[in-house]
């Protein structure tokens, strides 16, 4: 009864010292920030407020519409999307933005998009990143720009970083990217940076939308396949030989 008792208690702490060592859930943790640039003068940079900080799957939006000095920030709303079954997840930001009264062309807007909440239960198969920035405009003479980054870090395995950048214009082609990820990790982060730019035809009515979505595919890990049954057979019957061989030399001597 004691023996029973005691491997029932042992088999208790076994279980909590599990518990305990198991990492907790992370919340889809999302920071957004807005930052205004110029490319002519070094020394001019406005961030408006402070970053925005959400959490939960989303999507997530800002409130109220807002204005820097060049552009005035009608939307802001961004989407992490995660699969942890599978290790997938994606992170879809759009921002919809048009001219303020003081625009200055040589100025460019700047968003950041953190979400650090992916898990993945399978860690370590391979995968892939993708990286699609696009761009909507209702007139052709405006010659809009968006330079859309991903970036992808990652623990559980740790990897190191890996960045896709491309940029899309105005009617032109498609700009997107990929690169192969050989080692997805348990939890990753994903980094988005838009940076906007208005080229509006010298007019400074309409509004214009600015999307990246930035994404990973993840396989599950390939699985060893066993050996065979008569393999193993003649693996475990090495050691026997060699036992029976030494009992014979005894049995000589």
């Amino acid at each position: 009864m004691f023996l029973r008792k005691s491997k029932w208690f042992t088999a208790g702490v076994l279980a909590a010292l599990a518990a305990f060592a198991s990492p907790a859930a992370s919340r889809a943790d999302t920071v957004i920030q807005v930052q205004e640039f110029s490319t002519t003068d070094a020394s001019f940079s406005f961030t408006y407020g402070t970053p925005l900080s959400v959490s939960g799957n989303g999507p997530f939006n800002l409130s109220t519409a807002f204005s820097t000095p060049s552009f005035n920030v009608s939307s802001i709303s961004s989407t992490p999307i995660n699969t942890p079954s599978t290790g997938s997840g994606t992170l879809s930001t759009t921002v919809i933005t048009s001219p303020s009264s003081t625009f200055d062309a040589t100025h460019y807007l700047k968003i950041t998009v953190t979400s650090n909440g992916f898990q993945n239960s399978q860690p370590g198969g391979d995968g892939s990143l993708v990286n699609d920035p696009g761009l909507s405009t209702s007139r052709v003479e405006d010659n809009n720009s968006i330079t859309g980054t991903t970036s992808l870090t990652g623990t559980n395995p740790p990897i190191s970083p890996l960045t896709l950048s491309d940029t899309q214009v105005t009617n032109g082609a498609d700009a997107k990217s990929s690169t192969a990820v050989p080692l997805v990790p348990g939890n990753y982060a994903i980094q988005q940076t838009l940076t906007i730019r208005l080229a509006p035809g010298g007019r400074l009515d309409g509004s214009f939308t600015d999307t990246l979505s930035s994404s990973l595919n993840a396989n599950s890990p390939t699985i060893a396949t066993p050996a065979p049954a008569g393999l193993l057979l003649a693996l475990t019957a090495l050691p026997l030989v060699g036992f029976r061989r030494a009992l014979r030399r005894k049995v000589a001597a």
